[in-house]
């Protein structure tokens, strides 16, 4: 028995070549299958059914299997699918598609966890595909097209740039281009902002809900619509036919039809801006990093023996001036990107650095999840370097120290309480100081989630300055509320050794959060740039 195997190289149609083969035993000889392979070749997702794959399929199973390779990017080679799926009655398979016995199996994930048994079950039994099955084989399948005198309709298909011949519902509008020639179809890849405007007014008008918006792949006929696995062949073909013939292509739109539409993307996408806002600026405000500074400063302040009503009144001149830093140093940022952003090229690269950073960080949370879970804290990556820690310790306690020990000379000659108010002063105007250069210390690690926020604020503010200090101050906010609680428990009795040991009953959740706010960060950053 001669044993050939066939192979289609890129742009060609079915060829076969002969197989390099051992000498097989007379058993193995008897035991082929052959099989049927519709797939477009350089796919990304083929590997299960190409050569080696399959030869190596065949060696476990003691089976030789012969397969023969059908380009679908052919009109004529995808008809042919089509219609084997209609004879079968299986619905638009997932690709590649593997015809094997009476059976079609579809997609990379079920080709490699079924076609092994079906391919033994088909050589122990013998089973071939049905004699219509095998016309269409040899002879092909015609098209199915509409009469000329069908009402002529209009459609509107957004997909994605990556690999356009791996994912059927590409071959599917495809091949409804070739069998209803009445369909008027525009095709759109990229996704910058005009095509989303562009797929916000044809989805408002075809009464898509406002959650479901936005997704690809995406067919649009008429009013009617279908979405990603949606996109079927006979789907496709049905909307087609009952769709109503329109004078305008849906792609012709309205300068008030795109003002609107970028009305409604840019308030959805600013409700989104600040609900990261919200939670970034807490999330850094219970920052390991924040966190173990304040018990420090409060812990200070305590031994230092002063009054609780001056440790709140002290605590608020620190964190005013916290809040005053960052934001001058969100400013700064935000100022700094927007600018290099206004070379495209550089936006972009500077939106894939930052999202990188994400994703390291996000990797690094996690990280120290897995040692806090280990009980090893100490040993957590994402952390002020010591040099830091001990320098910030030393600035707070240098310049409280210092105006604690002026304001106690005060208070030696006169303690009346007006004297001692003025006495505290210096220690309000010391705690400012220290602030302002304890935020600017720490900033290498309550940084780590500032830059993303920063950057996914210039996306949605684009241009609108008042729209983008707002959004700075809402972060501030945030990240000082915590120190504001913190200050409060203090002035009502907590001591640091309490909070110290709150920090490190959680410190796994703060990670874990923290983890997965900068995943959602970077896959959004990465998301709008794509």
């Amino acid at each position: 028995m001669t044993v050939t195997m066939a192979w289609l190289p890129a742009g060609a149609g079915n060829r076969t070549w002969a197989a390099e083969q051992a000498p097989a035993s007379q058993e193995a000889r008897a035991r082929a299958v052959e099989i049927h392979v519709f797939w477009s070749p350089g796919c990304r997702n083929c590997e299960p059914v190409e050569g080696k794959a399959l030869k190596r399929l065949g060696q476990e199973l003691n089976i030789t299997i012969r397969p023969t390779y059908i380009d679908i990017d052919k009109l004529e080679n995808y008809a042919k699918l089509v219609k084997i799926e209609q004879l079968l009655g299986v619905e638009s398979q997932d690709l590649p598609a593997v015809l094997v016995g009476s059976q079609l199996i579809g997609g990379e994930r079920t080709i490699k966890s079924k076609l092994g048994p079906v391919v033994l079950r088909v050589a122990d039994k013998g089973e071939r595909w049905p004699d219509a099955v095998d016309e269409i084989l040899r002879k092909g399948a015609s098209l199915q097209v509409r009469p000329e005198a069908a009402v002529k309709v209009y459609g509107i298909y957004f997909t994605l740039t990556a690999c356009t011949h791996c994912r059927r519902p590409d071959h599917v509008v495809k091949y409804l281009k070739s069998s209803a020639p009445n369909l008027e179809l525009s095709t759109h890849l990229k996704q910058d902002i005009e095509t989303r405007i562009l797929q916000e007014i044809v989805e408002e008008r075809a009464g898509i809900p406002l959650a479901e918006r936005g997704k690809r792949p995406r067919l649009v006929v008429g009013k009617g619509y279908l979405t990603d696995d949606g996109i079927s062949d006979a789907a496709a073909l049905k909307l087609v036919r009952q769709a109503e013939g329109a004078d305008t292509p849906p792609w012709v739109v309205s300068e008030s039809e795109k003002f609107a539409a970028r009305k409604r993307l840019t308030r959805l996408f600013d409700s989104l801006t600040l609900g990261t806002m919200v939670v970034g600026g807490l999330l850094d405000g219970v920052n390991p990093c924040a966190f173990a500074v304040i018990v420090f400063f409060i812990s200070y302040l305590a031994a230092l023996g002063r009054a609780r009503g001056e440790l709140l009144a002290i605590g608020m001149s620190f964190i005013l001036a916290v809040f005053a830093t960052y934001l001058a140093i969100g400013l700064g940022l935000s100022e700094l990107l927007g600018v290099l952003s206004r070379v495209p090229w550089l936006g972009r690269a500077i939106s894939f650095v930052v999202a990188g950073l994400a994703f390291l960080l996000a990797a690094g949370s996690f990280y120290d999840l897995g040692l806090v879970m280990k009980r090893r804290p100490r040993e957590i990556l994402l952390q002020l370097p010591g040099v830091v820690k001990r320098r910030i310790n030393v600035t707070i306690a240098r310049r409280l120290g210092g105006a604690h020990r002026d304001a106690m000379k005060d208070d030696a000659v006169d303690i009346s309480q007006q004297r001692r108010r003025i006495a505290l002063l210096p220690i309000a105007i010391a705690a400012l100081s220290a602030g302002v250069i304890v935020s600017i210390l720490e900033l290498a690690c309550t940084g780590q989630i500032y830059l993303p926020a920063v950057r996914m604020m210039l996306f949605s503010a684009s241009g609108r300055r008042l729209r983008a200090l707002g959004y700075l101050v809402v972060y501030n906010l945030a990240f000082i509320l915590p120190l504001i609680g913190v200050f409060v428990l203090a002035y009502a009795g907590v001591t640091s050794d309490q909070l110290r040991d709150w920090l490190n009953r959680h410190l796994g959740v703060t990670k874990f959060v923290m983890g997965v706010f900068f995943l959602l960060l970077a896959v959004i950053i990465v998301v709008i740039e794509f």
